[in-house]
């Protein structure tokens, strides 16, 4: 009987200690800078406390190994407590905004190809079959925006300018192409959301100009407009830098088929 009591007093007194067992801690933002009044809580229950003006906290626990933390402005994060109470630093990265804005500019390898007859000073070529132009790297750069729906899916909407030299024969033309994609839905991946893929419809308005005195003739008019599919799938940093590789395809209103594939340097503000 004294024994059965022994191990009941153990037992309580075990659980007594457990229930007294406490986190601590500190919080800092993802450049290094200590974090004051961010709440600490211990997962499942509404025992909370809040860090103090050195980011340090100290929580007593109750039943879960877990803590979450969130400040204003910032993502909520969930970390795990070490059997000896403490827990590695935290970082609380910025909540990222409802609406960013961001640049890009690049290079891409290019395909074109159409039906026209082309006529400049000295011969006259008349195409009746598809005809492939000489592949050409072309530059591009744009302005897109971000509208945000939480950390994993958003819409990206933009404006861009691609520039590609064609040849085939004698014959060399300047392309324009300005791109406007629609609504472009962007998924993004990762523990902190930093992959990312897009893809979406978009208009273009191409623009030909002549660098050998060819003139444009028949099917094949100086300005097209055209309709074209975009996937892009790249890595932002922390910083607001990163970069997308990007592949589109599209045709224009007098049969001009196109097609791209490059990479291009982002920049989020």
């Amino acid at each position: 009987m004294k024994k059965l009591l022994f191990f009941a007093l153990l037992m309580l007194l075990s659980a007594q200690i457990f229930g007294q067992e406490f986190a601590f801690g500190v919080t800092k933002n993802d450049k290094g800078e200590i974090l004051a009044g961010a709440t600490v809580t211990e997962k499942g229950t509404n025992n909370s406390t809040l860090t103090n003006t050195d980011g340090t906290f100290k929580l007593k626990m109750t039943s879960s190994k877990e803590i979450v933390v969130s400040m204003a402005g910032y993502e909520k994060t969930t970390v795990k407590v070490n059997p000896d109470g403490s827990v590695p630093d935290i970082i609380l990265e910025k909540a990222m905004p409802r609406v960013a804005f961001g640049v890009k500019a690049g290079a891409e390898y290019c395909i074109t190809a159409f039906e026209s007859d082309i006529e400049d000073n000295y011969s006259y070529f008349s195409r009746t079959t598809d005809v492939d132009f000489q592949n050409t790297v072309g530059v591009n750069a744009g302005l897109y925006m971000d509208l945000n729906f939480g950390r994993t899916f958003s819409f990206e909407l933009g404006l861009q300018l691609y520039k590609k030299t064609l040849e085939a024969d004698s014959i060399k033309l300047q392309c324009y192409d300005l791109n406007i994609p629609i609504a472009v839905c962007k998924w993004r991946m990762g523990k902190r959301k930093h992959y990312f893929m897009t893809w979406g419809p978009s208009l273009d308005v191409l623009f030909f100009e002549s660098e050998n005195e060819a003139d444009i003739m028949n099917e094949m008019t100086k300005t097209q407009v055209g309709v074209s599919l975009y996937y892009s799938t790249g890595y932002e940093f922390k910083s607001g830098f990163g970069f997308r590789l990007n592949a589109r395809g599209g045709v224009s209103s007098d049969d001009i088929l196109h097609y791209s594939f490059g990479g291009a340097l982002t920049y989020r503000f």
